[in-house]
């Protein structure tokens, strides 16, 4: 074994390794929200106000069959599902839909996934997040 051919597959490894890194955080994580990041944390998500351009929790994790609200003014923060590149994206059936009026919003997650959902106004800004269901 020659120290020529250890680096060259080292070198091959570490370009491997480093298009996996790019490439694993777009396969796992939707809106910021990897599999570590999902807390359990009640059934109500905050937004606007005191929390500014940010969702509280960001990151939720329920059960199968929990319904979860949404508080905050829709008028100035519509939500929307999805990633600011695509509303289908993540687990198919995303119970969120579009809302643009009112402060409150309630949503029932049937099935087990994750489901994404951005402002439509500040996604760009990281307002941002994502319900996984188990």
């Amino acid at each position: 074994m020659s120290f020529a051919a250890c680096g060259d597959d080292d070198a091959t490894t570490t370009a491997d390794a480093a298009a996996g890194a790019v490439d694993a955080p777009a396969s796992t994580a939707l809106n910021g929200c990897n599999d570590a990041d999902f807390q359990t944390a009640g059934t109500t998500i905050a937004f606007g106000g005191s929390l500014n351009l940010t969702y509280s929790p960001k990151c939720l994790l329920v059960t199968a069959g929990a319904t979860v609200t949404f508080n905050g003014n829709f008028t100035t923060h519509p939500l929307s599902p999805g990633t600011a590149s695509s509303t289908s994206a993540g687990s198919p059936g995303n119970p969120i839909s579009l809302t643009n009026t009112g402060t409150t919003k309630t949503f029932t997650f049937s099935t087990a996934g994750t489901y994404p959902y951005i402002c439509t106004a500040h996604a760009s800004s990281g307002m941002v997040g994502a319900i996984k269901v188990q």
